[in-house]
């Protein structure tokens, strides 16, 4: 088998993503790939957003770890079920 070097993740979804969105999309993704012991190329860890026509990548995310916060409190705010 080969060996991994990075990923690939569409967002089909209407709406454009915000740039924040992406990075904890992105962030997860990295943070999932590191638990199961890969260590990714940031380059070739990516995002489509097909909706903006666009790309992410993780080398462009500086730190999700922030925008990941943020999103956890938003969900714990507005979801009752948590």
């Amino acid at each position: 088998m080969g060996h991994q070097v990075g990923s690939l993740k569409f967002n089909f979804s209407s709406e454009k993503l915000k740039k924040e969105e992406a990075e904890v999309k992105l962030h997860v993704l990295k943070t999932f790939f590191e638990n199961q012991g890969l260590n990714l190329q940031p380059k070739s860890c990516m995002l489509v957003d097909v909706a903006a026509r666009r790309i992410y990548t993780l080398a462009d995310v500086k730190d999700g770890g922030p925008a990941f916060h943020v999103a956890t409190i938003e969900i714990r705010d507005n979801w009752d079920l948590i």
